[in-house]
């Protein structure tokens, strides 16, 4: 397995440019340049690398009536009271574009991205495809991205991220706000976030008991039969069990 950061070099706008894009829930091709064309103009676009938070960057303001009242929420009371716990600072709908280039090296493998976390409401296209919807600004999430590349080309991955709904009482600020990776796995695959430990501790007898499940998945046509192995090093570096 290998796994790379691909924090550098993102092109990021204010704005919801794309329009309407995020209405469609199945997997068809959309015709918007921003998410599949990588010769689209993004040149007025601010490049930026990652983390990114573009709430900070705006200018505080002192009070906003949007016409919405919130206060049948429990502990939520207008949005204005939801401005100030922000810092003053107003959330708005931004998108980020990014040019990935895929070897045919990697033909046969499959390829992931996995976002760290991206404050909030995100929505993922890769080549123009949607490839889906993540509501939570505070968990990572994965998505394959194999059966959607060009392999020897630049690919278009293109992010729409909405934080204008908060999570919390607190400022939260808005955008891919953590580290974005690219995993390749070969078809028989296992990855390091789907290995679960649980640790069973006798204290009379002072020994531990490791459970260890790992989920494995066959991407191939074809029955397969695998073993896993794991290693336990205590905390000087020495194997302990096999």
């Amino acid at each position: 397995m290998s796994k790379i950061s691909i924090d550098r070099d993102w092109k990021y706008i204010k704005g919801d440019v794309g329009g309407n894009l995020v209405q469609s829930l199945a997997k068809g091709r959309t015709g918007n340049g921003i998410t599949r064309d990588v010769n689209y103009d993004d040149s007025k676009w601010e490049t930026v690398d990652l983390p990114h938070d573009y709430v900070i960057d705006g200018t505080p303001v002192p009070s906003r009536n949007r016409g919405e009242d919130l206060s049948a929420i429990p502990a939520m009371e207008t949005m204005d009271s939801m401005l100030t716990v922000n810092g003053s600072l107003e959330r708005c709908v931004s998108w980020y574009r990014k040019r990935l280039y895929i070897s045919k090296e990697s033909l046969g493998k499959r390829i992931f991205v996995l976002f760290d976390g991206i404050f909030r409401n995100s929505t993922v296209f890769i080549n123009g495809f949607n490839l889906g919807n993540h509501l939570s600004g505070y968990t990572p999430f994965l998505l394959d991205l194999t059966d959607f590349l060009l392999y020897g080309e630049d690919n278009i991955l293109a992010v729409r991220v909405d934080p204008v709904l908060p999570e919390g009482w607190w400022y939260e600020g808005g955008g891919i706000y953590r580290h974005v990776w690219l995993i390749e796995v070969p078809q028989i695959y296992s990855l390091p976030e789907e290995t679960f430990i649980r640790t069973e501790i006798d204290t009379e007898c002072k020994t531990a008991c490791l459970n260890i499940e790992t989920a494995i998945h066959n991407s191939t046509d074809s029955d397969e039969e695998i073993s896993a192995a794991y290693i336990i090093k205590s905390p000087d570096g020495t194997i302990s069990a096999t």
